[in-house]
């Protein structure tokens, strides 16, 4: 027995179908265009939308016949309109719920509505609430694409950086600068989803871009701004200035290059992630002082990457593209990760013996930090599923929180 979910996007149809362990068995896809016969005017073409859900539906049904479907349910893009006949035969376009915000107040095209076959439109005026769809449905979308919690973490990295480093002095240098991290940090974040848009059709169909709830171009333009934005706020303050330039030239090779090739593109999220440290230090003038967060910080994320592509093997082989997971393996993959997580672990206690932070740093690491770091490297040697990888992922990332809390405590 299987269960079967069908998504109805804007720019596409997927069905997936899972076994009774949650596991995807059978997928499939097919893609249709969002038409602009007008400037403002987004529709897409209702036949074509049927066509492509009963397309994936047969394809996954002949896939799945030794396990057969026993039910479904699906999603679709919300209050999307199609003008029919009486008879019910298809008028004109679909218009998709997510684009309303482009023509609202301006109605459908009416005029072609009532001159086809001189039949009376069902539907004369839609109507959409700014809640539901429109700019405000694009802007949660960019938002997402961004990742606010990943900005937030990197704004407290580098705060964190300056105030391990010996000085918190001048405020609004280390503002800006945390401030200016965390801009370019979303930028990277929204170019890497839409570099990722073939991938994330496969492992993450949910995201904005694939889902539809953000084009490719607003995605863009999104980064484009939020890079220039941080770029703009990190030049008044001299020499971290150079610094923030390399990063978003490193985070554009990265998405455009780098994460194709095995274990690089782990590097250089590894290497941006540490760079963060010193970046805080480069604020206040004390670089050395975030020396070895930085380090620690860049096994951490080393680590981290390698159970990530582990988690999205599938998609990425699909895709083309290169990771270790991919060349090498997926368990290749994390018993590296097992390896540098594990030497983290090891390596986060010395900075207290050597003297440079005081007990409850110790204290933070000992009981917080190393048994997450513990458990994840257990849990990694047991084979774990993908469903797993991704909450060790998860995991990861609040333990991350609790590594500048660590640093912060035993200042």
């Amino acid at each position: 027995m299987s269960l079967l979910g069908v998504d109805v996007g804007t720019t596409g149809t997927k069905a997936v179908a899972f076994n009774l362990e949650g596991e995807a068995i059978a997928s499939a896809y097919r893609e249709y265009p969002l038409l602009s016969p007008r400037p403002g005017w987004l529709e897409l073409d209702a036949r074509k939308v049927g066509k492509a859900v009963l397309d994936v539906v047969r394809e996954v049904a002949s896939k799945t016949k030794h396990d057969p479907i026993r039910a479904l349910s699906v999603s679709c893009q919300g209050e999307a309109t199609v003008p029919v006949s009486r008879d019910g035969e298809v008028l004109y376009n679909t218009f998709p719920a997510r684009p309303w915000g482009r023509y609202r107040g301006r109605g459908p095209p009416r005029g072609r509505l009532s001159r086809h076959r001189g039949t009376r439109p069902t539907l004369q005026r839609p109507g959409l609430g700014r809640r539901e769809g429109g700019g405000s449905c694009l802007m949660r979308g960019l938002l997402e694409l961004a990742r606010p919690l990943n900005m937030a973490i990197g704004f407290a990295a580098v705060v964190v950086g300056a105030l391990v480093a010996g000085s918190l002095g001048p405020v609004s240098d280390v503002l800006r600068a945390a401030l200016s991290a965390s801009l370019i940090l979303g930028g990277g974040n929204s170019l890497n989803d839409l570099c990722d848009l073939e991938e994330d059709r496969r492992n993450r169909p949910s995201r904005p871009i694939p889902s539809g709830r953000a084009s490719p171009t607003a995605a863009g333009i999104w980064a484009a701004l939020l890079f220039a934005s941080g770029l703009l706020m990190a030049f008044p303050l001299g020499r971290p200035f150079p610094l923030a330039l390399s990063a978003v030239g490193l985070l554009v090779l990265y998405d455009i290059l780098l994460k194709r090739l095995p274990l690089v593109g782990n590097l250089a999220v590894a290497l941006l992630g540490g760079a963060a440290f010193l970046y805080g230090g480069m604020a206040v003038g004390r670089i050395e002082g975030a020396l070895v967060p930085a380090v620690l910080a860049f096994l951490f994320h080393l680590g981290r990457e390698l159970i990530k592509d582990a988690e999205d093997v599938e998609g990425d082989r699909k895709a083309g593209v290169r990771t270790l997971a991919v060349v090498r393996g997926r368990d290749s993959s994390l018993r590296w990760a097992s390896a540098t997580l594990l030497l983290t672990a090891v390596l986060a206690p010395i900075p207290f013996f050597l003297g440079m932070y005081r007990w409850p740093y110790m204290v933070v690491v000992l009981l917080g930090v190393d048994p997450v770091l513990a458990y994840v490297v257990y849990v990694l040697l047991g084979c774990p599923d993908r469903r797993t990888l991704g909450r060790l992922s998860r995991i990861l990332k609040a333990d991350m929180l609790l590594g500048l809390a660590a640093l912060v405590a035993g200042r």
